[in-house]
């Protein structure tokens, strides 16, 4: 099935396609030093992606990433979309066309900490919500810091799962993974920060996810484009 979703242009045989295990690591080894951690811990972090797609691409994003909520294969092939697009590679569709995003921002983050107390509550069989609503915003703070509790200047929230044209989730042992498509029909904005929470509510939401992009913006027409979000979140010991 994921053949048939996905056709990539390889260049080399030898070449992976997309992101590696040991590129995760030295991205992960990294942010460690930048965060001067060090010796024996568990961390969580996660990895997000944020994209616009041009409005003739968006019934493909959306055929292919709803499809992720079912095959664990095609939720890891379209991270590795994501990784190739962001490292300016060639991708191309069905008809084999290039296609790809019209802009594209990766960022690593901390999973924050009452994300991290929700995990806490799941191993100790607490019921706890889903984390199915997609946040974007405006804020203008340029750093996100594991006290956060979602975005600092939020512009729409949706349900993953429920809202059109909607997206997917998915996990893989003990990485889990997201997809968010927003609609093109909500208005212009330069997008700064995204993040992920357990309610619709922000007053009653956690967050898992909260993302700035080092001062770079995602812009968004209405109509003209479609914006799109992708998280994966890994624990990580060492």
């Amino acid at each position: 099935m994921a053949q048939e979703l996905l056709k990539l242009e390889q260049i080399d045989k030898d070449v992976k396609i997309g992101i590696t295990r040991q590129e995760i690591v030295e991205i992960f080894q990294k942010e460690f030093a930048r965060y001067g951690v060090a010796g024996n811990f568990i961390l969580f972090f996660d990895l997000s992606y944020f994209m616009t797609f041009h409005a003739r691409d968006l019934p493909y994003v959306y055929k292919q990433t709803w499809a992720a909520n079912y095959d664990i294969g095609l939720m890891k092939d379209w991270h590795r979309l994501c990784e190739r697009w962001f490292m300016d590679q060639t991708v191309r569709d069905d008809f084999g066309q290039k296609w790809g995003p019209i802009q594209i921002l990766r960022k690593v983050d901390k999973v924050p900490n009452e994300g991290m107390e929700q995990i806490a509550k799941a191993i100790l069989g607490a019921d706890l919500r889903q984390f199915k609503f997609d946040a974007l915003g405006i804020g203008t703070g340029g750093i996100a810091y594991p006290s956060d509790h979602g975005c600092e200047d939020e512009e729409v929230r949706i349900d993953i799962l429920k809202d059109s044209p909607g997206g997917s989730i998915n996990r893989d042992g003990s990485t889990i993974y997201w997809v968010a498509n927003h609609l093109r029909t909500i208005e212009d904005n330069d997008f700064t920060e995204c993040a992920l929470h357990d309610h619709i509510d922000p007053a009653k939401a956690f967050c898992i996810n909260h993302s700035f992009f080092d001062g770079y913006v995602v812009q968004h027409l209405q109509g003209l484009d479609g914006p799109s979000r992708t998280t994966t979140l890994y624990m990580c010991s060492a």
